[in-house]
């Protein structure tokens, strides 16, 4: 039997792949994405100044806060891209050198097979 937190972490691990698949399928949309967040931070700041100048430096210490966090959050977001991009580079390395080492072996194969066939001939011309 599963415990709860159990199925709570299957769950959180299935959902996080799924968004991490997202990242990494959707790149230029959530660059564009934070783009508009960064943009829509820096009007805000400039709105609550224009309303309330006698507090700029609270304004300016809570976007900073809200600025750092959209950073945090985008940082998560492109490691978790790049760590799926390292993982698929990482496969076809291995591939690569697997198809290499076949490729070898069949050059090999096929250098046995010539000097048959060319000993096969001059027997045959005999």
């Amino acid at each position: 039997m599963t415990s709860y937190h159990g199925i709570i972490l299957s769950r959180m691990d299935i959902f996080w792949s799924n968004i991490q698949k997202f990242f990494y399928s959707h790149k230029t949309l959530f660059e564009i994405g934070f783009l508009l967040i960064y943009a829509m931070e820096q009007l805000l700041l400039f709105s609550l100044i224009f309303i309330r100048p006698d507090l700029a430096h609270v304004f300016a210490g809570l976007i900073a806060l809200l600025l750092l966090t959209t950073i945090s959050f985008e940082k998560i977001a492109m490691q978790s891209r790049y760590t799926l991009l390292r993982d698929n580079a990482l496969d076809y390395s291995i591939e690569r050198q697997s198809l290499i080492e076949a490729n070898i072996s069949l050059q090999e194969d096929n250098g046995k097979l010539n000097r048959i066939v060319k000993s096969l001939r001059k027997k045959a011309n005999l």
